[in-house]
């Protein structure tokens, strides 16, 4: 009987660890404790007439994060006093800084802090990384890799920071992003923000 005892608990502690790691696990990670002042729904972004030659793969990359859960959404404007994100290309970044991109959070027309919430943002990028490929060389960037960019900085926008995790879209290019568009754990960044 001790032994037959013995064997059940056994099992019942190899049941609940197997159980206990094979549930949903995220490694999504949030910027800060802020997010966006209002909420992510219904929002506008810009593209400056510096970045409208890249303007189909930004409208893409940031397109993908609608229709992910019902509380983001966002649509393109060309009236920028509209806008809650403004998107710029040019020579921010020294060229042997690898920074193909970058976001920053505003509020009252000021950077703010990850910790509180920001009202909108301007994602620059990178003129002499954010490109199309040159001829041979193949300096510049995919028109894969430049949506997924996109996304990239816009994930930035709703609260997310760099992960790990090369399948999910706050994966940085440069530690071999393979996303395209959110992943599940990008998605339950969001959700874990804002809401379902």
């Amino acid at each position: 009987m001790k032994e037959r005892s013995s064997k059940m608990i056994s099992f019942a502690v190899v049941l609940a660890i197997i159980l206990s790691t094979t549930g949903n696990t995220f490694s999504y990670m949030r910027l800060g404790k802020g997010k966006i002042s209002g909420g992510a729904k219904g929002l506008l972004y810009y593209i400056d007439s510096s970045a409208s030659e890249y303007s189909d793969s930004i409208n893409y990359g940031i397109q993908y994060w609608n229709n992910k859960v019902s509380t983001v959404s966002v649509a393109r404007t060309d009236e920028q006093s509209y806008s809650r994100c403004d998107v710029y290309w040019g020579s921010y970044f020294p060229s042997n800084s690898g920074v193909i991109a970058q976001t920053y959070l505003k509020l009252n027309n000021i950077d703010a802090s990850y910790d509180t919430d920001w009202y909108w943002c301007e994602i620059k990028l990178n003129s002499q990384v954010f490109k199309y490929y040159a001829d041979k060389t193949q300096t510049g960037l995919s028109y894969f890799d430049r949506i997924g960019t996109a996304c990239h900085e816009y994930g930035h926008f709703l609260g997310l920071w760099h992960v790990s995790d090369k399948t999910a879209i706050m994966s940085q290019l440069g530690d071999g992003r393979t996303a395209g568009s959110p992943s599940a754990d990008d998605i339950a960044g969001i959700k874990a923000i804002y809401g379902s």
